[in-house]
């Protein structure tokens, strides 16, 4: 529970809200912080740009106006020099040299139409000098300013200078202008902290720059590139320049990233200004701009959320208490109650549904008590009170179901109960009766036993008279004289053989009677047993041997009757050889011999049936025995039954504390 919990908090709404709008509010100020740099770069770039446009005009106009007052100033020198030509060309050279003082301009000269070159100074002594291009286009009338061509810095003994060549009668009046002329109109325009103002000619030779030394060099970042690749950046913007082109570029030199607006001057000859200045530097305000951009953000957004925080604590205090209250109903508290939410909005309407869910939970559950409740007590008839709504109206039909199933089942077991009693009482009396029976039973066979130890009694008797009869006999045909005499004895001995064989006759009967009333009574053991179901099983078995013996001593009984009757008809024929002894004397010693034989059958058969009477005493006291088992088995199961009699009252006892409906089957 505690890891659930602790997972929750780690996962609440508050969390995910602060996290998701300050997420929000996250891109939404760099979305703002960029959109403004985005902005305010351009807006810089475009000011940069619209200042270095500003310089860039001012300095079109600078040099544009210097160099027209450089040819408007010519102008003097070389009409001085035309009047005064006619005293010669040094004279007039002279003339117009006077009025260089006070002037931009060094030194004059005069370049012939035969290509002579004629100065007051040495300085024109230079082969270059003829072979200057604004020298040239005045020589032809190719000039398309007539007052005069200028030509870039060129070094003249050891002096930067500019040659201007102005039409005159003689050819082209020269004129020189210290190199440092352009730079020295610029060498105090700052832009920026460390940008700066440059002019180049034509070819891209720097003839004009704050730094003297780079026009001091006569420095070509055109011709540097083709042997520095680093100058190469430089060198492309150079050559826009030189092409005529009018604008603003980037480029590097020397590592650092620079801004550059340029343009051409009129009437130059093809001249090209520059107006430069590091990007970082004239983007310096776009720092300042991020800076305070990123500051307003991180205090918005920390205001953000601490707000958010604060929105957040009371959107997620209510549900907090919500949660509090679902742990303590997941507990099994249905009846704490809920702190009072005042809210209008979606937690609120939240809060009172989840108040109406657990008031129905709690009704729900209270009549769900009751009736389990009454069902504990017995009462099997008590049901829901309320009307279970959604989902829960399966809870109704399941208790109902179960109602139904417990009834049906109570209700079966009531009328089992009762069954059992009906026929535990009967197996009770069945095996009082077969008990009884069997103590009946117990006393025919003693009575039994004891006739048959009487008839064992009379057989050995008869075994005893045969065989004295046998003795009798032989001793008649030794002495057949004496025969008649014996003859009375033998008569009476036959006598007696009938009479015990007139005996052994109902002894025989009252034996097949024994045999047929036990073959009855096996019959009515086993269907007493069939009866008793598994309880009779042995019994049946019992019933079986004696039905089995009963038929051994009934085959018995009819072989001793069988013996017994040819005993009678030999003692007949005995009878009538006594009566013929007197007559037939010659014949009595054979007859005497066959009766001889006859006697020997006749002990045979007593020894037979006294073998015979013997297995049937102990088939008898088998018999016993088995009924005697009989009557401990039938004991026990009275005992078993009378148990289960008391249990099945007991269990009705039980059931009468139900109420239930009556099953429909």
């Amino acid at each position: 529970m505690t890891k659930n919990k602790s997972n929750n908090q780690k996962t609440s709404i508050r969390t995910q809200m602060i996290l998701i709008v300050s997420l929000v509010f996250t891109l939404l100020i760099i979305g703002t912080v960029t959109a403004g740099i985005i902005s305010g770069y351009i807006g810089i770039e475009n000011t940069v740009n619209a200042d270095l446009v500003t310089i860039q005009q001012f300095s079109d106009h600078t040099f544009s106006v210097a160099l027209a007052q450089a040819r408007a100033e010519a102008l003097k020198p070389a009409a001085e020099f035309d009047r005064t030509v006619a005293l010669g060309v040094n004279n007039g050279l002279k003339y117009a040299d006077r009025m260089l003082e006070g002037s931009i301009f060094l030194e004059c000269g005069v370049v012939t139409k035969t290509g002579e070159t004629r100065t007051t100074y040495d300085l024109f002594f230079d082969e270059r000098i003829p072979q200057l291009d604004c020298v040239q286009k005045v020589l032809a009338n190719e000039s398309e300013d007539t007052s005069a061509e200028i030509s870039s810095t060129i070094d003249l003994g050891g002096n930067l200078r500019f040659v201007l060549a102005v039409p005159c009668k003689s050819g082209a009046f020269l004129l020189t202008i210290d190199g440092s002329y352009f730079s020295d109109l610029i060498s105090d325009k700052k832009v920026g902290t460390t940008g700066n103002i440059f002019l180049i000619d034509n070819n891209g030779k720097m003839i004009a720059n704050a730094d003297s030394e780079i026009v001091s060099a006569q420095t070509n970042y055109i011709e540097m590139a083709n042997a520095d690749s680093a100058y190469r950046s430089t060198a492309e913007m150079f050559q826009k320049m030189t092409g005529g082109e009018t604008g603003v570029s980037k480029f590097s030199y020397n590592g650092v990233k620079n801004i550059c607006a340029y343009g051409t001057v009129n009437g130059s000859n093809g001249w090209a200004y520059g107006v430069t200045a590091p990007e970082s530097e004239m983007l310096s305000a776009m720092v300042m701009i991020i800076i305070a951009l990123i500051v307003c953000s991180l205090v918005f957004l920390a205001g953000g959320i601490v707000a958010i925080s604060a929105y957040a604590n009371k959107m997620s205090k209510p549900i907090m208490k919500m949660s509090k209250r679902m742990t303590l109903m997941a507990r099994g508290d249905l009846y704490t109650p809920i702190d009072n939410i005042n809210r209008t909005d979606e937690i609120g309407v939240l809060a009172y549904e989840f108040g109406g869910t657990l008031v129905s939970l709690k009704s729900y559950i209270r009549d769900l008590g009751e009736v389990l409740h009454e069902m504990s007590r017995g009462n099997m008839l008590a049901m829901p009170q309320i009307e279970y709504d959604g989902d829960f109206s399966s809870i109704e039909k399941s208790l109902k179901k179960i109602q139904k199933s417990l009834n049906h089942t109570f209700s079966e077991i009531n009328k089992s109960s009762n069954l059992v009693a009906k026929e535990a009482n009967q197996v009770s009396a069945d095996a009082q009766s077969l008990a009884n029976g069997a103590a009946e039973q117990s006393e025919v066979i003693r009575s039994l036993m004891d006739m048959l130890a009487k008839l064992s009694e009379a057989s050995a008797e008869n075994s005893k008279t045969t065989k004295n009869a046998e003795e009798n006999a032989v001793k008649a045909g030794e002495q057949v004289k004496y025969c008649n005499e014996k003859m009375l004895n033998a008569s009476d001995a036959m006598a007696e053989i009938t009479n015990s064989a007139l005996q052994i006759e109902k002894i025989i009967a009252t034996i097949e009677d024994i045999a047929y009333q036990t073959n009855i009574l096996a019959l009515n053991a086993e269907i007493e047993a069939a009866a008793a179901g598994p309880a009779g099983k042995g019994f049946a078995v019992v019933a079986d041997e004696v039905r089995n013996l009963a038929n051994k001593s009934d085959k018995a009984a009819k072989a001793t009757k069988q013996l017994i009757e040819s005993s009678l008809e030999s003692v007949n024929r005995g009878s009538d050889v006594v009566n013929m002894v007197s007559n037939q004397l010659n014949e009595s010693t054979e007859i005497v011999l066959h009766a001889v034989e006859d006697m020997k059958t006749v002990n045979a058969a007593v020894q037979q049936e006294k073998e015979n009477m013997r297995e049937i005493s102990e088939s008898i006291a088998q018999i016993n025995r088995v009924v005697q088992s009989n009557t401990d088995t039938s004991a026990k199961s009275a005992e078993t039954s009378r148990a289960l009699s008391v249990q099945a009252e007991n269990l009705k006892s039980l059931m009468s504390n139900f109420q239930c409906r009556e099953s429909a089957d």
